[in-house]
């Protein structure tokens, strides 16, 4: 049999691989933590929501990220962990968890086999996770759940080694001198410069193109100065710390003007990451 040699191949469709990362968040919404998170979720189209587990519904796109929010110890177990992952084999399934997370660090986790974040983390998670599947390596969902922070780090290492971000300059202030030099530290392992460093409230005329700000407990007199400083430097993101922020402080510091709060302890990625989402929202 003589074969054709003139005769052209079939063309081989190149397919492009899929980086989009489709969220479904899974429950209630009512109180002020989970109204927050869901509002910062629509922010990372495209997004699907159902009323629980056990609700069913048209999604926009299979997800890729499962959102289960957690308002209080229990509201989540490991039945709906286990339904969520028979539904959605290929999802990797995320609690995000209200001020009960204060308690849960304090007792260790509550759900076995779940990945527990704290609801004031869930827009550096976000972005962090999103930058990492676009770069192919989906290093802290990819992690087994049983690992341990310092695992989770080392996974990690090889997006920051091959990320190209340019370097922030910040300026650093604290109410006690040992959380200034831990802020000053956190900055530097994220990959800031710290240029100004002040022990006490933040001079209105701090440099850096951003301010981070541990005021350890957000009052009245945090919120005023707050609001003096966003009016002198409307362009600069002011991230906050706090011991154990609530909705209604986030919501407050919002008000002032600050761009967020997060709790300590805190992973050095999730700062860098909060900070870039902070200049993003600011950017319009």
């Amino acid at each position: 049999m003589m074969i054709d040699q003139n005769r052209s191949l079939p063309r081989v469709m190149s397919t492009a691989v899929d980086v989009s990362m489709p969220l479904l968040w899974v429950g209630d919404a009512s109180d002020a933590e989970m109204q927050l998170c869901l509002e910062w979720a629509r922010q990372q189209p495209p997004l699907s929501v159902v009323g629980g587990v056990a609700c069913g519904g048209d999604l926009l796109a299979e997800p890729a990220l499962i959102l289960l929010p957690m308002a209080w110890s229990g509201e989540v177990n490991d039945r709906d962990l286990i339904q969520l992952s028979r539904r959605w084999p290929l999802a990797t399934t995320v609690v995000v968890a209200g001020s009960c997370v204060d308690g849960i660090r304090r007792r260790g986790p509550v759900i076995a086999g779940g990945l527990i974040i704290p609801w004031y983390e869930l827009p550096g998670r976000l972005r962090l996770w999103r930058t990492q599947r676009e770069a192919g390596v989906a290093a802290s969902l990819a992690a087994p759940v049983t690992s341990r922070r310092e695992d989770r780090l080392l996974a990690r290492m090889a997006v920051h080694r091959a990320s190209r971000q340019p370097v922030m300059r910040v300026a650093v202030a604290a109410r006690s001198l040992a959380s200034l030099d831990s802020l000053e530290l956190l900055a530097a392992v994220a990959g800031m410069h710290v240029v100004s460093r002040t022990w006490g409230v933040p001079p209105d005329d701090a440099l850096g193109s951003v301010l981070l700000w541990d005021a350890e407990q957000i009052d009245d007199a945090v919120l005023s100065h707050l609001a003096r400083l966003r009016r002198g430097r409307p362009d600069r993101p002011v991230l906050m710390f706090e011991s154990f922020p609530r909705g209604a402080t986030a919501l407050a510091v919002r008000e002032a003007g600050g761009s967020h709060v997060l709790g300590r302890p805190v992973e050095a990625d999730v700062v860098a990451e909060t900070i870039r989402w902070c200049q993003q929202i600011h950017a319009g």
